[in-house]
């Protein structure tokens, strides 16, 4: 990348912080440091302190709670539903938790015809870094594109998602990422660890990159497992999109365009925003570093360019 971009075009400067990660994870603490010191100078003297890829300065306390929606009988956040349905999401169906039910639809650049896709403005100034959790109960997706999960969203051209979902390759339940900006979509799978009575999704954003986990049980995050094939726009289990700035996050739960996939309810246990301080990023670069080790031929993903 510096031969190709230079030393201080952006590509080389991620190259420079994903190589100090890895030099921390095994444990060459001095060139970690003295790698990652080096990364964090230049983008601050190139792009200067205000720039999204610029490190942040002093974050809001770890345990600060920026948003929070237990959907206890009410809506305690000041959501925006696009393209309301009130027949398919319910506070009441099943008491605790806000239930939508899926529908045909999506909202990438060749179908723009979803329905209740809830939205909060992001809590935080353009470009600054967040972690949102919610868990999901009670959703069992049965047939292909059958989806539920989180959205960072600043229009139907411009998203990320992170959903549990349904697909036939492989044939079963998957965590997708997709990606739109400009009109332009991927995707990629990842094999569930797991399959359990609930299960909580998370994204973590550090600067344009967003670390993807879940968990059984809400305490203990696994990143994503990384794929093992396709590896496009992905580094250490996390992805890259946009330019930093998020509009809104949120949640929803829909099948694809012109499926047959039967509606059914998705149920949503509480939805999360909180800050995230700086050490808490590199953390999760580390995490992710891990899970970027190879482990055999017992994962799998699939990449392509159609929204289901």
């Amino acid at each position: 990348r510096r031969r190709v971009h230079g030393d201080e075009h952006l590509n080389t400067l991620w190259a420079m912080s994903n190589l100090s990660a890895l030099l921390e994870e095994m444990g060459k603490l001095s060139e970690a440091e003295a790698l990652r010191k080096q990364a964090d100078e230049t983008r601050l003297r190139v792009f200067g302190g205000e720039h999204t890829d610029t490190p942040p300065g002093p974050s809001p306390s770890e345990g600060e709670v920026l948003a929070w929606d237990d959907f206890d009988g009410e809506l305690s956040l000041d959501w925006k539903v696009l393209n309301p349905d009130p027949s398919h999401f319910s506070l009441t169906k099943n008491p605790g938790t806000l239930t939508i039910a899926t529908q045909e639809g999506a909202f990438n650049a060749s179908h723009v015809d979803y329905e209740n896709l809830l939205l909060i403005d992001s809590p935080l100034p353009a470009g600054e870094d967040f972690q949102l959790t919610m868990c999901l109960s009670s959703f069992r997706p049965v047939y292909h594109w059958n989806q539920a999960g989180l959205i960072c969203y600043n229009d139907d051209d411009n998203y990320l998602k992170f959903v549990y979902q349904w697909t036939t390759m492989p044939a079963g339940p998957v965590f997708t990422v997709g990606m739109e900006t400009e009109g332009s979509f991927s995707f990629l799978h990842f094999l569930p660890r797991h399959e359990g009575e609930s299960v909580w999704l998370r994204i973590t954003k550090c600067g344009c990159r967003y670390t993807l986990s879940t968990s059984t049980d809400g305490a203990t995050f696994l990143p994503a497992k990384y794929p093992e094939h396709d590896r496009r726009g992905l580094f250490q289990g996390a992805v890259v999109w946009g330019d930093g700035r998020v509009r809104q996050v949120g949640l929803f739960a829909k099948n694809g365009p012109g499926t047959r996939a039967p509606e059914i309810d998705a149920s949503f246990d509480f939805f999360e925003v909180r800050p995230v301080p700086r050490k808490t990023g590199r953390a999760e670069r580390r995490s992710s570093a891990s899970a970027a080790a190879p482990a055999g031929n017992d994962g799998n993903n699939e990449s392509g360019m159609r929204d289901r």
